[in-house]
Formats: structure tokens, C-alpha cells, sequence
């Protein structure tokens, strides 16, 4: 199956990125006007430092026999992107993932389609909140904030939610980089199968308890994982953690209790022994609905996902 979102599963920084191995390839004779998009893309590639990911979708491309015409449109692709000052990492991995699992090429393209979507969304509310970001002689921290953008949008949040999540580290002294835990943390829950809307609202209450940065990320990791996959963070578990932020609780404190009450085989409430379903915490009216996306990075574009 490929991964359609921005990022995939939940872990440190919430990214996965597959690890494909590269096979040897032989020597591969190709017309002048590949060869003179590929050169035109590895200057480029340097911009945002990818250069090893160009390198491998080429190998990858020859590996797998891909028609000139087909090369020809996927270097054009990732060209049109990187010219819209969007991250090309994503797409360079979902190319090289699909390349590598033989899915049709056909196919590929519709799940690079989708993440462009999201990245374009992404950076649109990006490019809104920190008009200035964009002008920054640095630009991966704009480039990284909308991959993250893109990954909560797969996950399922509207864009006016990441959009909500970026506005909380408007005043910050350095916003685009602060902003980043808020949106990991949505888009974590979100892919986690909590409703989009009430992620965003338990991320804004998290902030303005003082939760920030890998705090923030952890709180919002660790919450999705609490309970049954895709079905979002038991009743009892959001209810303990959110009565703890309101009495004032150490916000570390709160974050090993959360490791406590989470423990090997997910959430246990008080009384509630090793082996006893996690499930029967959810309590009426059961776990909140699944926003249906991730997968991946799901997010939607990533997120669960749609996959191959």
C-alpha cells in the first residue's frame, strides 16, 4: 500500500519515513532532455537539501524499467513543486516508495496529486499566519511547518484548524518553529481517531497550560496512542488528563502519569488490571468517530490513508 499522506505513523518528530533499501542499477542510456531536467534538479536539490532522495529516484525509476515519458513527468512534478516554495521531501518519498512496491505509475501520480493538494493548503495558512516566514534566508523551518501542515490535513483537521493551531504561536518570539508542536500534536490525535474538532480544542487548552514544544508533541503522541487503534484516546484517559492541566499539575509530572496510566498495553484506568480491554473505558455512546484518514501521513495525506 502507499502512503498518501505528508507523514506517516507516530514517532519521534511523528515521521516515518520507509526505509528502501537501493539495489544496484545498471548503467541506463537516456535522451538529452532527461538528462537535462535531472541536472536542472539536482541544483535545485540543494535548496532543500535532498539530494540523496533526487539520487535514489532516479536509481529507483531505472530500477523499475519507468517509460522516459513517465520519468520525464515525475522530474517535472517535483520541479513544479519545489518552485512553489513547497517541501519536496514528501513527494520525493512517496515517488520512491511507490517505485519501490511496483505500483503503477498511473497511480503514484494520484497520491503525489493529493499530497500536493495538501502541502498547497498547508502553506497557504502557513504563508497567512507568518507572512514573513517566506522572506526568511532560512526557509526550512517554513518548509517543515508546512509538511506538518499537510500531515494534520491528511489526518483528517480542516485547514482552518491547522490554521487555529498556527495562530496559537503567532506572538511567540520565534512563531513558525513554535508552531510546529500544536500542529504535530492535532494532527497526531486526529490520525490517532479523535474528532478533528475536538483535537483541535484539547491542543488549544494543552497551550494555554503552558504545554509547548516536545511537551506538547509528547502529550499529543502518547494520547493517541493511549487507546485502541483508530479509535481515538479513551473518555476517561482525555477526562484525567484534562482534570490535571486544569489543577495546575507539573506539566512533566502529567506526562509520566499519562506514561503510567497508558502502560504496555495501552490505557488502564484506576482498578483496572494488566489484560483488561482498554475498550470498556470508553464508556456510552463509545470512542469518538474516526475522521476515516490516516493512514498517513496520512494524513491525509498521509493518513490513513488511502493507500495501494
Amino acid at each position: 500500500m502507499l502512503e498518501t499522506g505528508g507523514k506517516s505513523a507516530i514517532g519521534p518528530g511523528f515521521h516515518r519515513r520507509d526505509a528502501v533499501a537501493v539495489s544496484p542499477v545498471a548503467s541506463l542510456t537516456v535522451r538529452p532532455c532527461v538528462v537535462l531536467v535531472l541536472l536542472m534538479l539536482a541544483v535545485s536539490a540543494f535548496a532543500q537539501g535532498q539530494p540523496d532522495l533526487r539520487a535514489e529516484l532516479r536509481e529507483r525509476a531505472a530500477a523499475a524499467g519507468l517509460a522516459e515519458a513517465d520519468r520525464v513527468r515525475m522530474e517535472q512534478h517535483v520541479e513544479r513543486i519545489q518552485a512553489a516554495d513547497l517541501p519536496v521531501r514528501p513527494v520525493l518519498d512517496r515517488y520512491i516508495q511507490g517505485l519501490a512496491k511496483a505500483v503503477p505509475f498511473s497511480r503514484i501520480e494520484s497520491v503525489v496529486d493529493q499530497l500536493e493538494t495538501r502541502l498547497r493548503d498547508a502553506a497557504d495558512r502557513v504563508d497567512e499566519v507568518f507572512p514573513l516566514a517566506r522572506a526568511r534566508r532560512d526557509p526550512q523551518v517554513r518548509l517543515a511547518l508546512i509538511d506538518d501542515g499537510a500531515y494534520a490535513i491528511g489526518a483528517g483537521v480542516p485547514p482552518t484548524g491547522v490554521a487555529a493551531m498556527l495562530r496559537l504561536a503567532e506572538k511567540e518570539q520565534d512563531g513558525p518553529a513554535a508552531a510546529a508542536a500544536p500542529v504535530l500534536a492535532v494532527g497526531c490525535l486526529a490520525a490517532g481517531g479523535m474528532a478533528p474538532d475536538r483535537s483541535v480544542d484539547f491542543v488549544r487548552e494543552a497551550w494555554e497550560c503552558g504545554f509547548r514544544g516536545m511537551e506538547l508533541e509528547r502529550l499529543g503522541r502518547d494520547l493517541a496512542e493511549s487507546g485502541r487503534s483508530g479509535q481515538g484516546p479513551p473518555p476517561a484517559a482525555l477526562d484525567r488528563i484534562r482534570g490535571m492541566m486544569r489543577e495546575g499539575m507539573d506539566r512533566e509530572r502529567i506526562l509520566r502519569h499519562l506514561d503510567t496510566m497508558r502502560g504496555p498495553d495501552g490505557y488502564r484506568g484506576p482498578g483496572m488490571g494488566p489484560g483488561q480491554d482498554p475498550g470498556q473505558m470508553h464508556g456510552p455512546g463509545g470512542p469518538p468517530r474516526d475522521p476515516g484518514h490516516m493512514g498517513s501521513g496520512g494524513p491525509p495525506s498521509g493518513g490513513p490513508r488511502s493507500g495501494m
